[in-house]
């Protein structure tokens, strides 16, 4: 991403989500990171797809909704990347958070505006080993090519996470071809860093097999030219009346036949159990100081009403949020008091109900909110 900016690649935002997050393009024209600035989050004051509501008059021009908060003024500006020029700029790590002096709530209860892309990193730096697969993610500050643009003289700070390819999310596919070891891990973290905005849409399918459905450039909205992809399910790229999605069906279910003495013998989607593999991503809404809008949509996930594996139970039992907590302040990013004490309580119940034989399902139905 770093070399891509040199060479002309301006970010493009994503067409999903309620804040701004951008695709970078690497070297060769390819999208290789997803970029979130920290002042452009949900209700933040350069959130491009802000809701406005001033005097009484509402401009929602993105559809995207403020649950509970109609009778505030969201003023924002014209600083989103939109409006900048990015292309020939530069970006440089960071090493921690600045300190943030927002007092404003975030769409969860406990979540506070602008820790987003600070949470994004601490989820990174905790998924010990990659255990639950959080892509790589880093803080970082991206310049603007025109000085004097966009907030703070043209920078804007923010998460850098890897972009991973991938067949399409948790909600367009079925649950019973998750590995049992995949959905633990993913359990094990949200418990650990308290998430509440665990939903399919953020756990990402990756096609672990020989078939890479997923690959390919990827346009600037995020969907995949690869013909076989079922992220852009619309499309018809051959134009012979066929969908990708289709196709992608097809292909599945001819690759599922099998001989035997001579015979072709038909196979059921589940004995493709282990081709795919999740990577949870959108984790700005962990850490919060409340534990009052946890989410976890894989508790009704089959998997997660199996028991814990021998490996996850002696992982659990050495897990220690004091370690946890120090890690974070190491790398600049210690969390506020209510936050931590929230990691604190959420790890140690995690590691009781463990010991005692709980499942993550009966863990996460005694803790999350009610649906």
């Amino acid at each position: 991403a770093k070399m891509g900016l040199p060479k002309g690649s301006q970010p493009s935002l994503s067409k999903a989500g309620t804040g701004g997050a951008y695709f970078l393009k690497g070297d060769g024209g390819k999208v290789v990171a997803v970029f979130k600035p920290e002042d452009e989050e949900p209700l933040a004051r350069n959130n491009p797809r802000r809701r406005e509501r001033s005097g009484g008059n509402a401009d929602d021009d993105s559809g995207v909704g403020v649950p509970g908060r109609d009778d505030m003024t969201f003023s924002g500006s014209s600083t989103s990347m939109l409006s900048q020029s990015w292309s020939g700029g530069g970006m440089s790590i960071l090493g921690g958070r600045m300190r943030n002096e927002s007092t404003v709530e975030g769409l969860k209860r406990g979540s506070r505006v602008g820790d987003g892309a600070a949470n994004e990193v601490a989820a990174y730096l905790i998924d010990h080993g990659g255990r639950a697969g959080v892509p790589a993610t880093a803080l970082v500050n991206l310049r603007c090519s025109a000085a004097g643009a966009g907030s703070r003289g043209g920078v804007k700070r923010g998460a850098l996470q890897e972009f991973v390819h991938s067949v399409g999310d948790a909600e367009e596919i079925s649950p019973s071809l998750f590995l049992t070891q995949d959905v633990h891990g993913i359990a094990i973290l949200d418990m650990r860093i308290a998430q509440c905005d665990r939903h399919g849409g953020n756990v990402l399918v990756v096609d672990d097999s020989d078939v890479a459905f997923g690959s390919g450039s990827v346009s600037d909205e995020g969907g995949s030219s690869a013909p076989n992809s079922p992220l852009r399910y619309d499309d018809d790229d051959d134009n012979d009346g066929m969908g990708n999605f289709e196709k992608w069906i097809m292909h599945d279910r001819s690759s599922m036949e099998d001989t035997i003495d001579g015979r072709p013998k038909s196979k059921s989607f589940s004995d493709n159990k282990g081709r795919y593999r999740l990577v949870p991503i959108d984790n700005g809404y962990a850490f919060p100081a409340s534990l009052a809008d946890l989410t976890f949509e894989w508790a009704w996930w089959p998997q997660a009403n199996e028991p814990f594996s021998k490996e996850d139970l002696e992982y659990i039992a050495a897990l220690d949020s004091e370690v946890d907590l120090a890690l974070l302040s190491r790398h600049g990013l210690p969390l506020r008091p209510a936050c931590a004490h929230v990691v604190r309580t959420c790890t140690t119940c995690l590691k009781v109900c463990a010991a005692h034989g709980m499942t993550p399902a009966g863990i996460a139905g005694g803790v999350q909110r009610g649906v």
